[in-house]
């Protein structure tokens, strides 16, 4: 199986986004809630999303899951551009 983040509240998205508000001259918090409303769910992921889903890949009760692609990404893969 793999899981698939979207953005998570990471320090790597973090810098991404330190990154970005310089390149743009905005603040760290526009850059960062900027990208937040490009989101369906107008959030970031939390590590534990991503962690209790690859927790649960790990139990017995879900050895039938066999070669799964799953993303964790708010539905931000399904956005039509």
């Amino acid at each position: 199986n793999n899981v698939l983040p979207g953005q998570h509240e990471t320090d790597r998205l973090r810098a991404s986004y330190a990154h970005i508000a310089a390149r743009d001259g905005v603040s760290f918090d526009e850059a960062w809630k900027a990208g937040k409303v490009e989101h369906p769910t107008l959030s970031f992921g939390q590590p534990e999303d991503f962690g209790s889903l690859v927790a649960f890949l790990r139990t017995d009760q879900v050895k039938f899951i066999v070669g799964q692609n799953i993303m964790v990404d708010g539905g931000a893969a399904n956005i039509a551009f």
